[in-house]
């Protein structure tokens, strides 16, 4: 599931039937593989966003600042936990 999520990533138009072919064979059907398509795709739509306007909002740029003491990545595994504790369903 996550060499499909990192290849929607890196390159959707490289996903072949193979991938798909990956993900049925560990149990996920055609909802499995939508549900996997569209958090994937919402969250790289969603940074594409915020990468665009890192520079446009005071608060998020500040927020984002490469010199603050937290890395990009470790703003990730926050938003992971809070969404995972929130039982978010996206």
């Amino acid at each position: 599931m996550l060499e499909y999520v990192e290849q929607i990533t890196k390159d959707a138009t490289r996903i072949s039937p193979a991938f798909h072919g990956r993900l049925r064979a560990v149990g996920f059907d055609d909802r499995g593989i939508l549900q996997i398509t569209l958090i994937a795709s919402w969250f790289n739509y969603i940074n594409r966003v915020a990468d665009a306007l890192h520079h446009a909002f005071a608060a998020f740029g500040a927020m984002m600042s490469p010199d603050l003491p937290l890395t990009r990545r470790q703003h990730e595994m926050i938003t992971t936990v809070v969404s995972a504790t929130n039982r978010c369903q996206y």
